[in-house]
């Protein structure tokens, strides 16, 4: 009987021995616990070696490629801050059903009162267009200009209050560009150079820098000085309307 209980005692304790190498066997084995539980800094700089499908390049430096190819962030979000900036500087030109957005580009004196210069890209059906200057009024063009470039110039007199002129500003690398998708102003980063879509350019102090039109920039501060001398009238609300001498 007591063979048989040492017996017992003997494959008993030869079990737990064995069973003991086997779990130290297991969880010093690096290709189990050690890949399984890598955690931390380690696993971390692994994962963004990236993939041959990503060319080995980590999802950080994706991002930042795109980045580069558009504008900084910084400007994206200055971008955003000067919406509402821009927007305020609009007037607009309404004529029928066509409502077209333009900015008081020049002032001059005039008599008793002034003459805006008021700046667009947009034709329109010049006899049946009202001027409306937002808290200022609404007024009739007294003439139309086509300048270079096919810019056009709104020449309407006011007296008594009126809008000042838009600041002029210089870009450098870059801007604002205020454009317009369905008669709603949208406001996007502008790269200096690069104009792919028709718009008003602002530098990011919120002034007016020029207009892109027709893949085109035409400096604010070079139009300055042309308007209206070297611009042709189209249309006059006295007189002859057509393409006149100025």
């Amino acid at each position: 009987m007591k063979d048989k209980l040492l017996n017992f005692l003997i494959v008993l304790f030869s079990l737990i021995i064995l069973v003991s190498l086997a779990v130290i066997f297991i969880f010093y084995n690096p290709s189990v616990v050690t890949e399984h539980f890598k955690k931390g800094p380690e696993k971390e700089r692994v994962e963004a070696q990236g993939t041959p499908e990503t060319g080995g390049i980590s999802p950080p430096e994706i991002e930042t490629q795109v980045s580069r190819e558009g504008a900084p962030p910084e400007v994206e979000e200055r971008v955003k801050e000067l919406r509402s900036v821009l927007t305020n500087y609009l007037v607009y030109l309404k004529g029928g059903l066509e409502r077209r957005p333009a900015l008081v580009f020049k002032v001059e004196p005039k008599d008793e009162g002034v003459k805006l210069y008021l700046l667009t890209y947009y034709p329109m059906e010049w006899p049946f267009v009202k001027v409306e200057l937002g808290g200022y009024g609404n007024f009739f063009p007294e003439r139309v200009y086509l300048c270079n470039q096919g810019l056009i110039i709104v020449e309407v007199p006011v007296r008594g209050l009126f809008p000042p002129e838009v600041s002029r500003g210089r870009v450098e690398d870059y801007g604002a560009l205020l454009t317009f998708s369905g008669g709603r102003p949208l406001t996007l980063p502008f790269e200096s150079g690069k104009c792919d879509r028709n718009g008003f350019v602002f530098d990011l102090a919120g002034e007016f820098a020029g207009v892109c039109f027709g893949g085109e920039f035409i400096d604010a501060g070079e139009l300055y000085n042309q308007v209206p001398r070297t611009c042709k009238i189209i249309y006059q609300k006295e007189g002859s309307d057509g393409d006149l001498q100025s």
